[in-house]
């Protein structure tokens, strides 16, 4: 499934959207330029979506709201969402890149600890000026098997 918009508020209109359609099946979403998402909570959209497998997200802002809603404990229901998730790619090829590494990091440990840990998670950014610390990937890489930042990511 490969969903891209540009227009605002479209993006938030095609992920409510998906609610309407059986997605227990998705095994693979792609978001590009989910740029205008508003803070609703994605857990409804990815509750059913059990058989996730790989989640890509390309030039989209408010990453944070994608993050939130992986983390288990953030969970209303308590429910572990995409509880088969293997993979997030991050393409953070912007110039405001809104991603807070400490939350990824936390969240990929949360996911751990219950059983559902991530095989990799991809930080391609091909900017000139790394937004990432090489510490803070270290760390991302004691909770996944294979933890990736910079241009080669990909």
């Amino acid at each position: 499934m490969n969903l891209g918009t540009s227009r605002v508020g479209a993006t938030d209109s095609i992920l409510v959207s998906l609610a309407h359609f059986d997605t227990s099946k998705t095994e693979r979403l792609e978001i590009i330029s989910g740029n205008h998402l508003s803070g609703r909570p994605l857990h409804p959209l990815l509750l059913p979506m059990k058989e996730l497998r790989t989640l890509m997200l390309h030039q989209c802002r408010n990453l944070h709201i994608f993050i939130r809603a992986f983390h288990p404990g953030t969970s209303p229901s308590g429910i572990m969402v995409c509880p088969k998730l293997e993979e997030l790619v991050l393409n953070v090829d912007i110039d405001e890149w809104d991603l807070d590494i400490q939350s990824v990091t936390e969240m990929v440990e949360a996911r751990a600890s219950r059983g559902a840990k991530l095989r990799t998670v991809r930080m391609v950014d091909g900017s000139a000026r790394p937004k990432v610390d090489p510490a803070d990937v270290l760390e991302l890489s004691k909770h996944v098997w294979d933890a990736e930042y910079g241009p080669d990511a990909d």
